[in-house]
C-alpha cells in the first residue's frame, strides 16, 4: 500500500485572538497537523504562549509584508511602510521594484522568523507567505528561498510537481495569461531547485475558498490525494468571520476526521519533509 501523506495547514495564527481559537479549536479535533504564524499580529503574544506550552504544535512562520506593522522599526524597511508605519498594501508594493525593497524585504522577514524562535524558544517548522499574491512578486518569493536556505527550512510551493497542468486555472484565478503564470511558476521552481529547500509534492488551496467551504470539499481533496505525494492543503479556521467558521465547521465534522482515519492516509506536519543542515 503506498501512503498518501497530507499537511492540513492553519494559516495566520496569531493574527488575532478570534482567530487563535479556531485554530486550538481545529488541532483539538485533530484535523490540523501544522499552522503558520503571524508574528508581527496583535494575536501573537497569545499565540506565542500557546506554543510553549505545547511545544509538540508543528508550527511555522507566515511571512509578513502587506498587512500590519513590521517587526523593525520601520525607517530600517522605509521602501516596505507608509507614513504611519504599517505595511503598503500589494498594488503598491507590487509595482516597486530595486534592490533596496528586496533588502528590507529579507530584513523584516528574518526578524519575524527571529522572533517566532524568541518567544516560543523552538524553531519553525517552515515558511509561507501571507496571502497569495506574495507568490507572484519575485522579490517577495526571493526573500523567503533566501531565507528558507539560511535557516534550513521547507517552505509552502504553490508551483508543485503537478504545476503543468495546475498552470492554467491558476492564471484564470488572478485573471492572467496563463503562459506568463506558467513560466513564472517554472522560474520560482527553478529557484527552490537550486537553493535545495524542500517542499511538499503539492499545494491545493481549494477548500479555502468561496463555495468550497465544506466538509464535502475538504473530503473530496482527501480522496484525490495522490499516492507517494506529500500534499499540503490550506485551511483558515477561526471564529468572529463567517468565512473562518464555516472553514472550522467543516474542520469539527466527525466525517473529515473519518477520511483522515483511512489506512493510506498520513497526516503529517513539514517536518516531515527534513531539514537542511543550517
Amino acid at each position: 500500500m503506498t501512503v498518501r501523506r497530507v499537511i492540513i495547514n492553519a494559516d495566520d495564527f496569531g493574527m488575532a485572538e478570534a482567530v487563535n481559537d479556531g485554530v486550538r479549536e481545529a488541532l483539538g479535533a485533530g484535523t490540523i497537523s501544522s499552522v503558520s504564524c503571524m508574528t508581527n499580529m496583535p494575536g501573537w503574544p497569545q499565540a506565542a504562549a500557546l506554543l510553549r506550552q505545547r511545544p509538540q504544535i508543528a508550527a511555522g512562520v507566515h511571512l509578513v509584508c502587506n498587512e500590519g506593522r513590521p517587526v523593525l522599526p520601520p525607517d530600517r524597511v522605509a521602501p516596505l511602510v507608509d507614513s504611519g508605519g504599517r505595511f503598503l498594501p500589494d498594488r503598491v508594493l507590487f509595482r516597486r521594484l530595486s534592490s533596496d525593497l528586496e533588502r528590507a524585504l529579507v530584513a523584516e522577514l528574518r526578524a519575524q522568523i527571529e522572533r517566532f524562535i524568541a518567544d516560543t524558544g523552538n524553531r519553525p517548522t517552515h515558511l509561507d507567505n501571507h496571502c497569495a499574491i506574495s507568490y507572484a512578486r519575485p522579490a517577495a518569493f526571493r526573500a523567503t528561498i533566501r531565507l528558507a536556505a539560511e535557516y534550513g527550512l521547507p517552505i509552502r510551493l504553490p508551483f508543485g510537481d503537478d504545476w503543468w497542468e495546475r498552470s492554467r486555472a491558476a492564471a484564470a484565478r488572478f485573471r492572467f495569461p496563463a503562459l506568463p503564470v506558467r513560466l513564472l511558476g517554472w522560474y520560482f521552481r527553478a529557484h527552490v531547485r537550486r537553493a535545495g529547500v524542500a517542499h511538499p509534492s503539492t499545494f491545493r488551496h481549494e477548500f479555502s475558498t468561496d463555495g468550497q467551504r465544506t466538509a464535502e470539499s475538504l473530503i473530496s481533496l482527501l480522496g484525490a490525494l495522490r499516492p507517494g505525494w506529500t500534499t499540503e492543503i490550506l485551511c483558515h479556521p477561526g471564529r468572529g468571520e463567517p468565512w473562518r467558521e464555516a472553514d472550522l465547521r467543516a474542520l469539527l465534522d466527525a466525517r473529515v476526521a473519518a477520511a483522515l482515519a483511512a489506512p493510506d492516509i498520513e497526516l503529517v506536519s513539514f517536518a516531515a519533509l527534513g531539514r537542511q543542515a543550517r
